[in-house]
C-alpha cells in the first residue's frame, strides 16, 4: 500500500539540496503522474515523511508537533529518531541543527546538569511516594510513574552513534 503526499517541491528544493537536485533534473515523458502530478517514490516510511512534512511546513519549527516533547522524555530518542533519519538522508542541515539541538537541551550535557535532573526526578518520586498522592492518583505523578520519566541513556546513546551526535 502507498501513500501519497501532495507537497510544494519548491519547499522540499529550498531546504534541501537532494531534493532540489532532483528537480533539476530533466522530465522525462514517460514519468508517472497522479492527477496531473509528478509521482516521485522513495524508500521513506509514512511516519518518516509525516514527522518531516510536519516540521517544513512550520515554519516555527520548534512548534512543530514533532518536535514537541516532554523536558524529562524516556522516548524522546526513539521519539526524534524518524525525523532525524530523514533530515540526516535528504540533508535538511537546519532541521538536524535543530533536532541535536532539543537533545542538548533536554538531556544532561555534564555531570551537574545530570545532578540536577536526577535531583528533579527525585522530587517526583517523593511526591509519588507520598500516601496522600499514591491514593488520590493510583502511585502516579502527572498520570506517570517514576519509572516512566527517567531518561533512557542506551536509547541516547544508540541515536548519537547513529547521528554523529
Amino acid at each position: 500500500i502507498s501513500t501519497l503526499f501532495r507537497v510544494n517541491k519548491g519547499i522540499l528544493g529550498f531546504n534541501s539540496p537532494v531534493f532540489s537536485g532532483m528537480f533539476l533534473l530533466p522530465e522525462a515523458s514517460t514519468q508517472e503522474l497522479y492527477e496531473g502530478v509528478l509521482v516521485v517514490r522513495v524508500t521513506d516510511t509514512t511516519e518518516e515523511l509525516v514527522a518531516l512534512l510536519t516540521t517544513l511546513h512550520n515554519p516555527g519549527m520548534h512548534h512543530a508537533r514533532s518536535l514537541l516533547h516532554s523536558r524529562v522524555d524516556p522516548d524522546l530518542p526513539s521519539h526524534l529518531t524518524p525525523l532525524m533519519r530523514m533530515a540526516t538522508k535528504y540533508l535538511f542541515d537546519h532541521v538536524r541543527t535543530r533536532v541535536i539541538a532539543i537533545l542538548h537541551e533536554r538531556w544532561p550535557q555534564s555531570f551537574e546538569q545530570w545532578l540536577r535532573a536526577h535531583a528533579e526526578l527525585s522530587v517526583i518520586q517523593d511526591e509519588q511516594k507520598h500516601p496522600r498522592n499514591r491514593a488520590a492518583q493510583g502511585g502516579l505523578v502527572d498520570g506517570k510513574a517514576v519509572h516512566e520519566r527517567m531518561p533512557e541513556p542506551c536509547a541516547a546513546i544508540r541515536f548519537a552513534q547513529d547521528y554523529d551526535v
